[in-house]
């Protein structure tokens, strides 16, 4: 399976719009649409994002009553990489 398929699954899987989705990943519709459609490469660090999404978005709507959904330590410093590597490519582009 390849990236674009990988994050096209785990959207479908939630049953989330593209919108929400992107919302969950912390892009602009457009960028995530671009990625989904192909017309951008999906780098590894976009298929990190949506699965540390993905997976937030499962502990926040079916997470047992007000216990905390723990996350494996290396996940969450993939999610600050990926901040980090997304606010660059943003201030590459402006």
């Amino acid at each position: 399976m390849n990236n674009r398929s990988e994050m096209q699954d785990l959207r479908r899987a939630l049953r989330l719009t593209q919108e929400q989705m992107a919302h969950a990943v912390g892009m602009p519709l457009r960028t995530y649409r671009a990625l989904e459609t192909g017309s951008n490469p999906v780098k590894d660090y976009h298929l990190k994002a949506a699965r540390y999404a993905a997976q937030e978005w499962v502990c926040q709507h079916y997470g047992d009553e007000g216990r905390a959904c723990l996350l494996p330590i290396d996940v969450l410093g993939v999610a600050r990489g990926v901040t980090l590597k997304y606010d660059q490519e943003v201030s590459q582009e402006q």
